[in-house]
Order: structure tokens, then C-alpha cells, then sequence
């Protein structure tokens, strides 16, 4: 009986770990985790969010609203105060300056969870004129059959491109080149970036729905006064240009092409595709690397030395 449940086990965790194709948690070596301290981060959204207040449980409208945290919480850089959307809740920054879509990811939202598996998700969108909003296009592999409990596990392998995918202090990044085929927004001139909560109930009634129409399955009911998505800010990301402190490398992407500036050969280079499979691997890349070869699309890039793993998100055109 034990030797079949223990094959029962193998099996249920094989499953899911075949199910798990999008970048791991913050210390994975395939995260896409922005460090709110990072050398990428140019600077913080802090002139005008609004905020549109979601039920504590949309279950139980009786309950009312959230009021945890105000709008301040989720200007200026990643701190401990954030302010809750609640169920279905939302937030819109309202731009001093637009954005345009660069090199690499082009901002990262931060939310305040305490572990990299207590995950409360978020929808991201943009817009141009304030009126028409186009959003990432995201997926979620999280298994919908049981509903995720107030306090359970979600695992980052599962989730792309929601915001929430990464614990405290460290940002999910978007990319604007991805949404560069919509003809309702302008990706050279962004001037609002909204944040929707994703309901994770998986009850049809109120449930959240992903790009190809999964049910998203994280943590609920949060019956609380700080219940659904816990927004603690945005950072303005830099072009791509990375900076390898502990070998004095600086490591530059321009048409297809990364180019390296430094002395040392302890750099590893490996190239994953959005669904995390390896591409393309480097034991020295003094030389610099180019990626011509690989098919367009969208590729992570993982950098590694001794002790520090930087990455970034790449566009092959």
C-alpha cells in the first residue's frame, strides 16, 4: 500500500512538473525576477495612480469592499506598504512621461507576497489615449479541478506574464514589443499602465480567465480587509544593458547580437524559449554570441558567473 502511494505521488508530481514551462521562482536560474535594488530599474511610477476599490469576497458582497492601504502605498519604489484591489479591483497609473517599447522588458509591478508560492495574481494592460487598453496576453498551467485555498501554493512555473508571479521586492516584467500587433495602442507612446485582480475563484460564476480561456486558480476566498492582489509599485525598466559586477563585464544587446565588454572567460550563457526549453547554450562568451540563428520570437536570456545569474528578455527579429 505504501509502494503505491509512493508511486502515486512520483506520478502526481511528474505530472506537474511536465506542466511547469514558464521561468521558476526568485533564485531559480531561469527567473525573470526584477530586484527592486536592481542595476535595471530606471526609476518608479510616483505622480497618479487610481484606484477602483473590489469586494472583500465577490462571493459575499455583504462583506463590502477593501480598504487596506491608499493610493500613496502603491506610488515610489517597493516598500512594505501596498494598498489591496480587492476581488476584481484595479489600478491605473496615469503617466508624467510616456514609455516606449525598447530593448528588452520595459517595466516591472511588484506585489508584496511573503513567499514564492503565496501568489495573488493581477491582470496587466496598457493604453495610449486612456480609453482603449490592450493586455498581455498571460497564461496560467495551475490545475483548476480544486480550487486553490486562502492560504495555498502556487507555483511560478505555472504562471506567465501575470503580475504577482514573484514574492516581495522582486517585479514581474512586461515586454510592450508583444503587444506590437494591436492597432489600438501606440508601443512608442504609452501613457497608462492597469492593473486588474484576478479573481481566483474557480467557480464559473466568478472566475478569472487567462488568454486561452483557462480558469486562473491562486489563492481564495481572501475574505479579508487586504484581500486579492496587494500592489506595491512599478518600476520603469532601462534598455537592455547588463552589468556582470563580479567580473567587471558589461554585456549590450543591438540586432540579434549580445556583445561583451570585459577580461574574464567565467561567463555561462544559456538561451530558453517561452515555453523553458534550452536553445542555445555558451561556456565563454567573451567573444560575444550571436543569435541570428534562432527562429523570431521572444527568448531568455540567462547570464551566469561564480556567484551572480542575471537575465533578460530578448526579441530575435
Amino acid at each position: 500500500m505504501k509502494l503505491n502511494l509512493f508511486i502515486f505521488i512520483s506520478v502526481l508530481f511528474g505530472l506537474r512538473s511536465l506542466a511547469q514551462s514558464f521561468p521558476g521562482p526568485v533564485g531559480d536560474t531561469t527567473t525573470t525576477a526584477v530586484f527592486k535594488d536592481d542595476p535595471r530599474v530606471d526609476y518608479w511610477l510616483e505622480d497618479s495612480v487610481q484606484i477602483t476599490r473590489g469586494y472583500i469576497d465577490i462571493s459575499d458582497p455583504g462583506l463590502g469592499y477593501v480598504t487596506y492601504g491608499d493610493n500613496a502605498f502603491a506610488l515610489g519604489e517597493s516598500d512594505p506598504n501596498v494598498i489591496s484591489l480587492g476581488d476584481g479591483g484595479s489600478a491605473i497609473y496615469v503617466l508624467a512621461n510616456p514609455i516606449s517599447d525598447k530593448d528588452g522588458y520595459d517595466f516591472a509591478v511588484f506585489e508584496n507576497a511573503f513567499d514564492n508560492y503565496f501568489l495573488e495574481l493581477a491582470f496587466v494592460e496598457v493604453s495610449t489615449n486612456g480609453v482603449d487598453y490592450v493586455r498581455f496576453n498571460n497564461q496560467s498551467n495551475v490545475d483548476s479541478d480544486v480550487q486553490t485555498g486562502s492560504f495555498g501554493a502556487t507555483y511560478t512555473e505555472d504562471i506567465h506574464n501575470l503580475a504577482g508571479k514573484y514574492r516581495a521586492q522582486y517585479g514581474t516584467p512586461f515586454d510592450l514589443s508583444e503587444l506590437s500587433d494591436s492597432s489600438d495602442i501606440d508601443i512608442m507612446n504609452i501613457n497608462y499602465i492597469k492593473i486588474i485582480d484576478v479573481v481566483g475563484s474557480v467557480q464559473t460564476q466568478y472566475a478569472s480567465y487567462d488568454s486561452y480561456g483557462n480558469i486562473i486558480n491562486d489563492p481564495w476566498p481572501t475574505p479579508f480587509n487586504s484581500s486579492g492582489f496587494d500592489l506595491d509599485g512599478i518600476a520603469i525598466l532601462k534598455p537592455n544593458q547588463l552589468h556582470v559586477t563580479n567580473f567587471d563585464h558589461t554585456l549590450t544587446y543591438i540586432n540579434n547580437q549580445l556583445f561583451v565588454n570585459g577580461q574574464s572567460n567565467k561567463l555561462k550563457l544559456c538561451v530558453f524559449d517561452l515555453l523553458g526549453n534550452k536553445v542555445r547554450s555558451e561556456e565563454n562568451i567573451l567573444n560575444g554570441v550571436d543569435l541570428n540563428d534562432l527562429p523570431k520570437g521572444i527568448y531568455i536570456v540567462i547570464i551566469s558567473g561564480d556567484v551572480q545569474v542575471f537575465n533578460m528578455k530578448i526579441n530575435i527579429e
